[in-house]
C-alpha cells in the first residue's frame, strides 16, 4: 500500500521499538499524536515533530513543508520555535532550486518566528524528485490528551475539509478540470495554499479543548479513526453535517472521491466538553472561523475506522 502505514502496521513494525525509557517523555510515538511531548520544567513542555513534504508542487514546496510541521505543534497547543531541515535534490534541479526553496522556507519561518538551526543538504542522482523533510520544535505550558475525553464530549471540526487535496488534484489535472469550474471557483482553489495552517485555529480554541488533532493523510475520516484508536472503552458517533466548498465538491465528485478521505491540512479536529459548546461557538463566530460539530464521544456506535488516503490513486 502506498502512503502512511496503517495503524496496525505501525504497531507491528514501528511503535514497539521505542529506544531507552525516559521519564521526561510525557507522550511518545502513538496513533493520532501529532507531536512528542517532553517535560522540561514544572510549567513547560517541549514539543517535537517531524514531517516530509508529500504531493506538493515544486513552486510551493517550502511553504507546504513549514505549514504542515507548524500544524503538528499547533495541534498540541504550542508555539513553534526551531526547525531543522533535510533537503535532498535531484541533480537536474541543482543549486538554484535549493536556493529558491530555502528562500521560501525562510519567509515562512519568519512568519511564525521560527529559527532555522541546522540540517543536511545534498544533490543526488538517486532521485528524480526532491525529498525534503523537517524536524520542528515548539513549546507549550498545557497538556492536551485524548485520555481526558469523556462520554458526551463533542467533536468539533475547525476549518474546511479536503482543501489541500483539492489544490493538489487541480494542479495535477488542470487541463481536464478547467471546464468543470467557474472562474471564481478556480480563484478559490488558488487561495487554498494560504489556508493550510491551523495555527490560528489552535490559538482560538485551545482554552476550550481537551485534545486537538491535525487530520492530514486519510482526511477527516482518517483523523477521526486515529482519535477512535486512542479512546479507551469509548467510541465516536459521527454527525454527517459537513458542508463542502463548491470546488471541493465538484472535484471530488469528478474523481468519485469521498472528500472526507482526502488529505486535509488546514483543518483541525478537537474534543470539546459539551459544557463549553456555546462559549466556543460564540468565539468562533466572532473570529469568523468556519466550523462544524461532527460528532460526539459515546460508549456505543457503528463508527467504522478507515485510514486510506484517496489522493494517491489519482496522481
Amino acid at each position: 500500500m502506498i502512503g502512511k502505514l496503517h495503524p496496525e502496521e505501525l504497531k507491528k513494525y514501528v511503535l514497539k521499538y521505542r529506544g531507552a525509557e525516559n521519564n521526561s517523555v510525557v507522550s511518545g510515538p502513538d496513533i493520532g499524536e501529532d507531536s512528542a511531548v517532553i517535560k522540561i520544567s514544572s510549567e513547560k513542555y517541549l514539543l517535537v515533530s517531524s514531517d516530509p513534504i508529500v504531493g506538493a508542487d515544486n513552486e510551493n514546496i517550502g511553504k507546504f513543508l513549514i505549514e504542515i510541521n507548524v500544524n503538528d505543534i499547533a495541534a498540541k497547543g504550542g508555539d513553534p520555535k526551531y526547525i531543522m531541515l533535510n533537503i535532498i535534490v535531484p541533480e537536474h534541479l541543482g543549486k538554484k532550486y535549493i536556493e529558491s526553496t530555502m528562500e521560501d522556507i525562510d519567509s515562512s519561518c519568519k512568519k511564525y518566528g521560527i529559527s532555522i538551526i541546522g540540517g543536511h543538504t545534498e544533490i543526488t542522482n538517486k532521485y528524480t524528485n526532491p525529498f525534503i523533510t523537517a524536524t520542528i520544535l515548539g513549546e507549550t505550558d498545557k497538556l492536551f490528551s485524548v485520555k481526558k475525553a469523556k462520554k458526551e464530549d463533542l467533536l468539533f471540526l475547525i476549518g474546511k475539509p479536503a482543501l489541500e487535496g483539492t489544490y493538489i488534484l487541480y494542479n495535477a489535472h488542470n487541463k481536464k478540470l478547467s471546464s468543470l469550474l467557474t472562474k471564481n471557483e478556480k480563484k478559490q482553489i488558488s487561495s487554498y495554499i494560504k489556508k493550510l495552517s491551523v495555527y490560528n485555529y489552535s490559538k482560538s480554541i485551545k482554552e476550550f479543548a481537551k485534545y486537538m488533532h491535525d487530520p492530514t493523510e486519510g482526511g477527516i475520516w482518517g483523523g477521526l479513526s486515529e482519535i477512535e484508536d486512542l479512546l479507551n472503552n469509548l467510541t465516536i458517533e459521527f454527525f454527517d453535517n459537513i458542508k463542502l466548498p463548491s470546488p471541493v465538491k465538484k472535484i471530488t465528485d469528478y474523481f468519485k472521491i469521498d472528500p472526507l478521505k482526502l488529505i486535509s491540512s488546514g483543518a483541525l479536529l478537537a474534543i470539546i466538553p459539551s459544557s463549553k459548546k456555546q462559549n466556543l461557538i460564540k468565539k468562533l463566530n466572532k473570529e469568523k472561523h468556519p466550523y462544524a460539530i461532527v460528532g460526539k464521544i459515546t460508549d456505543s456506535s457503528d463508527f467504522k475506522k478507515d485510514y486510506k488516503e484517496a489522493l494517491w490513486d489519482h496522481l
